[in-house]
């Protein structure tokens, strides 16, 4: 975000500063000064979309996406996602992977949607990188190609993305595009449960009751089976009612 005083934002979004009007704009989307209000925001978003700031087209068509603000219009939301993608935006080019894969305000396509996750992907889009990698461990909508899903994964992982870490510590446990190591397996599920990713938190725990017996843990699995369940993970609620009883009454 911008260091200017609100103040000065302001007085540089009216004066016409794309910059600074998609700046006002996220200002009210991430409800700095309350609430979030993206009708608020809509305008200053059409604002700098029109002199052509490539977030900001991207987030137009987002706000369209989901109706946020704007009456929900999918063509309309493809419209401006594929504007910003034009400008090589990540986030649109990601966002139009979605729209393809998942048919919406488009048809399904999934050579296209893997298309869109690959550039969005070589532009940095973490979770791109992920979504790239899954079609490429499964082959579908592009050849299949465990080697380079594990490269794409490792890049998303770096960044933090839970849900790669959580696919990493899988590939590392199946020896899926790697080299079987459930040690370092266990160590990146360890990393998507601290950023709160339930089916990791089950893994892990898994790890924790039956892997190597010097790293077996068995109230902390316990303890992690108990966290999955909680957030609806049947397996970890089974493995409860096996471990404790009294966890199923």
């Amino acid at each position: 975000m911008t260091t200017q005083t609100a103040a000065e934002l302001q007085a540089a979004a009216q004066a016409g500063d794309a910059a600074a009007q998609y700046e006002l704009a996220q200002t009210y989307l991430e409800g700095n000064d309350g609430a979030p209000d993206p009708a608020k925001a809509m305008p200053w978003l059409q604002a700098a979309a029109d002199q052509g700031h490539a977030k900001a087209l991207c987030g137009l068509g987002v706000l369209y996406a989901t109706g946020s603000g704007v009456a929900h219009d999918p063509e309309q939301a493809l419209r401006w996602l594929r504007i910003a993608a034009e400008k090589g935006e990540p986030r649109a080019l990601f966002n139009l992977g979605l729209f393809f894969e998942h048919g919406y305000g488009a048809t399904v396509d999934l050579p296209r949607a893997v298309e869109y996750y690959r550039q969005a992907a070589e532009a940095g889009c973490a979770d791109a990188q992920q979504n790239y990698a899954l079609a490429l461990l499964s082959g579908e909508g592009v050849a299949a190609d465990p080697v380079a899903a594990i490269s794409w994964l490792m890049k998303a992982s770096g960044e933090g993305l839970p849900e790669a870490q959580y696919t990493l510590g899988v590939c590392l446990d199946r020896g899926l595009g790697i080299e079987q190591d459930r040690e370092l397996a266990a160590a990146w599920y360890a990393q998507a449960a601290a950023g709160g990713h339930v089916a990791a938190h089950f893994n892990l725990a898994v790890h924790l009751e039956f892997g190597a017996e010097e790293r077996r843990d068995l109230p902390r699995a316990i303890s992690l089976y108990r966290l999955a369940a909680e957030q609806g993970h049947e397996g970890a609620l089974d493995a409860l009612i096996r471990l404790s009883p009294e966890e199923g009454r």
